[in-house]
């Protein structure tokens, strides 16, 4: 989002000229209906995203993504330590030589599958 969160709750400035960047030493999570804390991060161009409470991944559909095209996939990292990055690089890598299937990298990561917060309206 373009609001900068921690610009208009943590400072007394209007925008990034004079708010003096309380992203870089607050950290701001959102309780959902559930209780789950959310983590929001502000980019260098002071825009918020909210990650959801628990690891996310879109590995089942990664192989349909690389049929059609997508060249390259982005993995984020919050809080993980460092034996937790090399173990979900290591099952990125093998879901894209095909070694193992989309599930199996959710499985392994214990990683929530379902991408966004809740179903909305729909569901």
């Amino acid at each position: 989002m373009e609001h900068c969160v921690f610009c208009a709750f943590l400072s007394k400035g209007k925008d990034y000229r004079d708010c003096g960047r309380p992203c870089d030493t607050h950290e701001v999570r959102l309780r959902d209906r559930v209780g789950a804390m959310h983590t929001l991060k502000a980019d260098a161009g002071c825009r918020n995203t909210l990650y959801n409470s628990r690891a996310q991944t879109g590995a089942e559909f990664a192989g349909h993504l690389t049929k059609l095209g997508v060249p390259a996939f982005r993995i984020e990292f919050l809080h993980e330590s460092a034996d937790e990055v090399v173990r979900t690089l290591d099952s990125y890598r093998r879901l894209l030589r095909e070694e193992i299937s989309g599930p199996d990298v959710w499985r392994e990561l214990k990683a929530h599958s379902q991408l966004g917060v809740t179903r909305g309206t729909l569901g």
